[in-house]
């Protein structure tokens, strides 16, 4: 089946501007486009890649998100695009178990790949030799590979149970689906203008609104490296007329100190996703009478599966919506029975957008599904109206700033230490973020300080990953039954929070 889509969008509106680069001063037609990604396409052919083959990207919001994804397309490889927030070690687990024929990557931030194997490093993106590659003048159109609609189009990496990465895999059937029910939940139209500002390793960033917007002939916007002071000056210059950020994003834009109603005048979607609603976020919008939509989504089921009407966001900020199209729903207990309406349960999700499994883990993969329904781990309810709202996680996944951290894996970092006898790592209250990494620890004998413990972590873990406030303790609070009462290490952890707000 031809499912190059790139090329048939470029023979509808050839001239149409497809892309902008602010930084390098750049825009691109549909027909430029397409051309650079068959140019591409050439040259990773020419150089072994072929069907089935995985092809990495390691770099910021850039153009070379939609060269190598449509180059890839246009093969018949896999798309993989890297995190580069994560720490080497982190980055080679995740090599290691996709196992790509070659990475692209951004000179400007590959210090991080330098447990890599250097051999797998192919061009720079960032290079001359990369751009004389894809607008090479003397272009040859790129004969697609006929791929099937089940067929992987992207891995999108994510952390499983164990700390270790697992890859999703999104199928071209689930991207296109995930694609064609935003655009009708959204009223999407090729006049419309967005600005790239989610970084576009995750489904959201990419998937969320990029990818919709360009197969109905929409405007792209790249905005490099999120800052709220920067974005804004993005928005009055473009003037976009759709959003796409994570809740912390959004908090950035509205503190930064040029930021003005009048700036979002052109505005009239406004997206949130990635992790849940800030009050802070929340309460400004609805007072500016601005409806904020939510969008439910994680990787394994895409970034759009709710729909709000405008006026139904600002009367119930905080809900997720109704369903999508193509979109089915539903709330279980924990015998998988369906629970009555106002009853709290896990949310369970189907239809034709979503994951195929995780990559090479059959085990996973059973545990994600009850039948044709993907287990989400986050616990919802339905209200009288219809209206599904997130209560709480039924994993112990924390998100902050829209990127996951599971405490495990940030505990087991932890009582590798020396000094650490034991650590418990949970998630707590941020204004900006929804929420910070906090850990309560028992030391083995004498008691290190904070600076010592936030070195080692951040030698060892992401940024995002590492704890922002300790608890030293000599013994973990318990709860009737004598397990550790985490929710009662939250509430200290959210006590100091609202002391040092207040302060």
């Amino acid at each position: 089946m031809n499912l190059d889509w790139i090329k048939v969008r470029s023979l509808l509106t050839p001239d149409r501007i497809a892309l902008v680069d602010p930084i390098k001063n750049s825009e691109w037609t549909y027909k430029e486009v397409n051309v650079r990604a068959e140019n591409l396409a050439h040259y990773l052919k020419k150089n072994g890649v072929t069907k089935g083959d995985r092809v990495a990207l390691y770099a910021p919001n850039d153009i070379s998100y939609f060269d190598v994804l449509l180059a890839s397309i246009k093969i018949g490889a896999i798309f993989i695009p890297l995190n580069w927030r994560l720490k080497p070690i982190e980055i080679k687990k995740v090599v290691e178990d996709a196992q790509p024929k070659v990475i692209l990557h951004a000179s400007q931030i590959s210090k991080r790949l330098s447990l890599v194997d250097a051999a797998l490093l192919s061009l720079d993106v960032d290079s001359k030799e990369y751009n004389e590659i894809c607008e090479h003048p003397n272009h040859v159109p790129f004969l697609s590979e006929s791929i099937e609609l089940e067929s992987p189009v992207m891995l999108i990496y994510t952390t499983g149970t164990t700390g270790d990465p697992k890859g999703a895999i999104i199928t071209h059937n689930g991207m296109v689906n995930n694609s064609m029910n935003t655009i009708i939940s959204w009223n999407i139209t090729h006049e419309d203008i967005t600005i790239a500002s989610a970084p576009m390793f995750h489904i959201a960033g990419i998937s969320g609104m990029i990818i919709p917007l360009m197969l109905i002939g929409g405007k792209v916007i790249i905005d490099r490296y999120f800052d709220g002071t920067n974005t804004n000056e993005m928005i009055k210059q473009y003037k976009p007329t759709m959003l796409f950020m994570v809740p912390t994003m959004y908090y950035g834009l509205i503190s930064a100190t040029n930021f003005h109603k009048d700036n979002l005048a052109s505005v009239h979607t406004f997206v949130a996703g990635g992790s849940p609603p800030l009050k802070e976020v929340v309460n400004y919008f609805v007072s500016e009478k601005l409806p904020l939509i939510n969008s439910y989504g994680l990787t394994e089921v895409g970034p759009n599966n709710f729909k709000l009407m405008s006026e139904t966001a600002l009367q119930h900020p905080f809900s997720i919506g109704y369903p999508s199209f193509f979109v089915e729903a539903k709330i279980v207990n924990d015998q998988d029975e369906e629970v009555e309406q106002g009853q709290i349960g896990e949310l369970l999700l189907a239809g034709q957008h979503t994951f195929a499994g995780y990559w090479q883990k059959q085990e996973e993969t059973a545990k994600a599904f009850l039948g044709d329904f993907v287990r989400t781990g986050d616990l919802a309810k339905k209200d009288e109206n219809g209206l599904f709202y997130i209560v709480d996680r039924k994993k112990e996944m924390i998100i902050t700033g829209g990127e996951n951290v599971l405490p495990s894996e940030v505990e087991r970092v932890l009582n590798a230490h020396p000094a650490v006898k034991d650590s418990v790592v949970v998630g707590y209250e941020h204004p900006r973020y929804g929420q910070s990494v906090g850990a309560a620890i028992i030391f083995k004998d004498k008691e290190r300080s904070e600076a010592e413990l936030d070195q080692y972590m951040t030698d060892n873990l992401a940024g995002y990953k590492t704890p922002k406030h300790y608890l030293f303790v000599d013994v973990f609070p318990t709860n009737s039954v004598g397990k550790t009462d985490k929710k009662e290490i939250i509430r200290l952890l959210n006590e100091w929070t609202t002391v040092k707000t207040i302060n």
